[in-house]
């Protein structure tokens, strides 16, 4: 008789997996930028990367962050006023 968590490895062993990456991975994978030393746009390091930190220096919010999704909600925020 077979051991029912056996039957359930089996079959999840042979199922395909899907693995989903996203900048964080290949921010991971090349570190120092590609073969032109180019680093990749990912969210976090992305204004200075842009050149825009004396942009954002000017915006009054409340963030130690330098990941642009982080500043981007408080800033959403603020009156137009």
């Amino acid at each position: 008789m077979k051991n029912e968590y056996e039957d359930y490895e089996r079959y999840m062993k042979n199922r395909p997996h899907v693995v989903i990456l996203g900048a964080g991975a290949s921010c991971a994978a090349i570190p120092n930028g590609d073969k032109h030393g180019k680093k990749i746009s990912a969210m976090s390091g992305f204004i200075e990367k842009l050149g825009l930190s004396s942009v954002i220096s000017k915006v009054d919010i409340r963030t130690s962050s330098d990941n642009l999704e982080d500043i981007y909600g408080p800033m959403s925020s603020l009156s137009t006023n």
